[in-house]
């Protein structure tokens, strides 16, 4: 009878902690970054929304597939195929509210539970040189997911840095192989 009792206390124990962790995780994280890449406008934006560069600078993703519309026109959806061959689904990447060379907003969505919000603005430094400020923002949907990622801000945080790091040196790489090449 006392194991009984001590079971129960702990699965109460473990309601309530849910229930606490419900009302006090955050609804979404938001991470912020700037970024200044010596490569023309031009080239940053290509870089970071064209489907066949996305790959080279997002980490695990093997490929991109269109879903529809063009790279090149107002926007598109895709699907993520990530390294991970044990990938479940493939998370749904949409590509819209362009102003071209200027403004976009990105969206990946993985089972309708998790949504990564992105705006990116780029602005010319000058002829050569690139400003982005890039804001995102993840919003698990239901109370069990925003359980589990009541305290992904951090680890948000870092994996964009690390991809737009990536971004940044594959770009400059670029410009160097050019000159390089002449």
């Amino acid at each position: 009878m006392k194991i009984i009792k001590y079971v129960l206390i702990f699965v109460g124990f473990g309601l309530i902690g849910t229930l606490l962790a419900t009302f006090f995780a955050p609804k979404e994280h938001i991470v912020t970054h700037d970024v200044s890449i010596n490569r023309p406008v031009e080239a940053c934006w290509d870089a970071t929304f064209n489907p066949t560069t996305i790959t080279i600078w997002r980490d695990h993703l093997d490929s991109v597939e269109t879903i529809e519309g063009k790279y090149d026109e107002s926007g598109y959806s895709a699907h993520f195929v990530f390294i991970d061959k044990e990938q479940v689904s493939k998370p749904i990447y949409k590509l819209d509210s362009v102003q071209r060379l200027a403004l976009a907003k990105s969206t990946i969505l993985l089972n309708e539970k998790i949504q990564l919000d992105t705006r990116y603005e780029f602005a010319a430094i000058d002829s050569m040189n690139t400003r982005m400020h890039i804001t995102t923002k993840l919003t698990p949907k239901g109370w069990l997911y925003k359980v589990m990622f009541s305290g992904s801000g951090n680890g948000l945080d870092a994996k964009r840095k690390t991809e737009l790091d990536n971004l940044k040196k594959w770009l400059e790489n670029q410009a160097t192989n050019t000159a390089t090449n002449l």
